[in-house]
């Protein structure tokens, strides 16, 4: 499940040969999502280049397992919301 997050995660950077991931990856089942079904979701941290070639800081992602899609909270509404409200 961790090696599925790392691959959704890379799928959506900027720069996926640069990604340094955090040391604490977690698994959490929460209620939630669009049903309010238990959901399971692995939550961790990312850093990687950004588009001028400059680290960006270790960033908050969501991978929503049964999506198979990983969210980072940076960008879009829709990116912060997701790992903010389910991973702290």
């Amino acid at each position: 499940m961790f090696a599925d997050a790392r691959r959704a995660v890379l799928t959506i950077l900027k720069d996926p040969d640069s990604a340094k991931f955090g040391p604490n990856m977690t698994r959490k089942a929460k209620n939630g999502g669009w049903s309010n079904e238990p959901t399971d979701v692995v939550c961790g941290t990312v850093n990687s280049k950004n588009s001028f070639g400059g680290y960006t800081g270790m960033s908050l992602f969501a991978y929503v397992v049964s999506e198979q899609r990983a969210y980072i909270a940076q960008g879009s509404s829709m990116d912060m919301l997701i790992p903010q409200t389910w991973c702290i």
